[in-house]
């Protein structure tokens, strides 16, 4: 920029007549480059803004693409778990004996008893906190059922009654139930008359699922 005043300043003859032009145009000459630096600046400002911008758009984006994305983890999950209701479903209708129930895998068995009680009218969630860290079944948020898949021959032992009816107590529950394959104690089923605790045998575990299966299921869009 001096140079150009220097420059400016030797093709201008300066007197005192001509002052006053001399001082016009060096304002002009000013006004000129000051523009020129105010240009400069604005389009520096101009470039912070379109950055700024460009980062929250990709914020956005990359807001948008999360929740697309729990969005449709969340359809799969529930179409999995719909599917699996299926599939429970005609296992209840396809159980002819014990054998049957004794077959079928934990979790299979635990759903399949919970859609046993859903084909009876109930509400039922299942529970992964259950008693001692197990998993259970909960009627109409009033009942809690204990599911024990034990072989035939196995007796219930008066310690899971106990089990059951702490945590019935801890969470203010007055009613439960015990489902087993096999059979219980003498002194088991003592505690849990008591207790207001059901027992519930392998066969009369039978006899609820085979009541059911002349009962259509209930849509597993309301699961």
């Amino acid at each position: 920029m001096v140079k150009s005043i220097i420059f400016f300043l030797s093709i201008t003859y300066i007197d005192e007549k001509k002052l006053i032009k001399v001082s016009y145009l060096f304002k002009i000459f000013l006004i000129y480059h000051a523009q020129q630096n105010m240009q400069y600046i604005s389009c520096i400002k101009l470039c912070k803004i379109t950055n700024a911008m460009i980062g929250d758009f990709m914020l956005i984006i990359y807001i948008f693409l999360i929740l697309a994305s729990s969005i449709v983890c969340g359809i799969i999950s529930r179409i999995i778990h719909i599917l699996y209701l299926v599939k429970i479903s005609f296992l209840v209708d396809g159980i002819k004996c014990r054998d049957d129930l004794l077959y079928l895998k934990l979790k299979d068995f635990e759903y399949a008893v919970a859609e046993v009680f859903r084909r009876q009218g109930h509400k039922v969630r299942m529970s992964s906190h259950f008693g001692e860290g197990g998993t259970g079944i909960i009627l109409d948020e009033t009942y809690y059922v204990m599911v024990r898949k034990d072989s035939f021959h196995n007796l219930v032992e008066i310690e899971q009654a106990k089990k059951l009816a702490k945590h019935m107590r801890d969470n203010k529950i007055y009613r439960g139930m015990i489902i087993t394959l096999g059979d219980f104690k003498a002194n088991t089923k003592n505690y849990c008359h008591t207790n207001v605790i059901k027992c519930i045998n392998g066969d009369e575990l039978l006899r609820m699922f085979k009541s059911v299966q002349r009962l259509s299921a209930q849509s597993v869009f309301s699961k």
